[in-house]
């Protein structure tokens, strides 16, 4: 099964009860983009390092196969 990294995003702001508005205040995005961050398969590194610390948690791993 192919690694869709916005379900992953979307699955990690549900475990640590997060809200998609303060997801988007966090990593400094509009409503309308956390919406399309959480649809997308794939994500610009950058961008996933600012992801990957604003929830305190490497995405980058499961590129890795190290999860």
């Amino acid at each position: 099964m192919a690694l869709h990294i916005g379900k992953l995003i979307g699955k990690k702001i549900k475990e640590i009860v997060l809200t998609k508005s303060e997801f988007g205040r966090r990593i400094n995005v509009t409503p309308q983009s956390t919406h399309y961050i959480l649809g997308k398969p794939s994500i610009d590194t950058e961008l996933l390092l600012r992801i990957s610390h604003a929830l305190d948690y490497d995405f980058f791993q499961h590129y890795l196969g190290t999860q």
